[in-house]
């Protein structure tokens, strides 16, 4: 608080409606559970109060970053949970660094989480030091077109793992 007014903690960036966006070299740090869960960036599209129906966050890269000290690292929501919108598509995240992941930040430490039906959801060449899984991918449907190559981190508790589905180690998908 800030003299005796509480201060909503949620996250770091968060798209709820945006198309052709480049994040490019930015530090992004110190994000903690308080009004949300902990995710230092989101991808979520939004149709705020159910009168754009149109909302969708599309074509987006976000490359060469550092995110550190956050209780977790990207939420991507493929269609709002709230309200019709359109399908979160074409997210690129590319050669970034994210560091102290979970840990002392709280939070369940986990890399990226994929929910409800995304589209072209690109992860690659990035480093990650994380206490967490490094996917939660929600099972509401299929998550198409999805790629993730060529990162180095650790296999902490779960590799990749669904809402109702067994873990498993990134080698055994």
């Amino acid at each position: 608080s800030f003299e005796g007014t509480e201060w909503a903690v949620k996250n770091l960036l968060e798209l709820k409606n945006a198309r052709r966006v480049v994040m490019e070299g930015n530090l992004l740090e110190h994000n903690w559970p308080q009004a949300q869960n902990g995710f230092g960036i989101l991808f979520t599209v939004r149709n705020q109060d159910g009168g754009a129906p149109w909302s969708v966050v599309e074509d987006v890269t976000f490359r060469n970053n550092y995110v550190r000290r956050v209780a977790a690292g990207i939420n991507i929501l493929g269609r709002d949970d709230n309200h019709p919108s359109e399908q979160t598509r074409r997210i690129a995240i590319v050669n970034n660094l994210f560091e102290d992941v979970g840990g002392t930040w709280g939070g369940n430490g986990r890399l990226f989480q994929l929910l409800d039906r995304t589209s072209g959801i690109t992860i690659e060449h990035n480093t990650a030091f994380h206490t967490g899984g490094i996917i939660f991918a929600g099972d509401t449907g299929p998550h198409e077109s999805f790629v993730f190559q060529n990162n180095v981190m650790p296999h902490n508790e779960y590799g990749v793992i669904g809402s109702s589905s067994a873990a498993h180690g990134l080698d055994d998908v």
